[in-house]
C-alpha cells in the first residue's frame, strides 16, 4: 500500500537513514518539510532511490522560502496541496 513519508530532519543517525531507504516502494511519496528542506542541496541517496522508484518528493514552499533555497529537484506544495496528500495516501510515516 502506498505510503507518505514525511522529513523533518536534513540528517539522521545512519541507521534511521538507512531504514527511509529501505522502506521505500513503487507508488510512495516523500514530503520534505522544516529542515528536510535543505536534503535537496546536495546529492542525497534518498533522491536516488526514489529516482530509481519514480517516488515523486514534494517540498513544502514555505519552507523552502525560510530556507532561500532554489532547486528544481522537488514538487513544490502549499498548505493545502499537503492536506490534499495526508488524504491521498492512507499510511503515513513521520521520520
Amino acid at each position: 500500500m502506498p505510503r507518505l513519508h514525511q522529513l523533518n530532519k536534513a540528517h539522521y543517525a545512519a541507521n534511521t537513514e538507512h531504514e527511509i531507504l529501505l522502506s521505500l516502494q513503487q507508488n510512495d511519496a516523500i514530503l520534505l518539510i522544516e529542515e528536510a528542506i535543505l536534503k535537496a542541496d546536495k546529492d542525497d541517496a534518498l533522491f536516488r532511490k526514489a529516482n530509481s522508484l519514480n517516488i515523486k518528493i514534494y517540498g513544502l514552499e514555505q519552507d523552502i522560502k525560510a530556507y532561500a533555497l532554489a532547486t528544481e529537484k522537488l514538487n513544490i506544495i502549499n498548505n493545502e496541496k499537503w492536506l490534499e496528500l495526508t488524504t491521498e495516501f492512507e499510511q503515513h510515516t513521520a521520520w
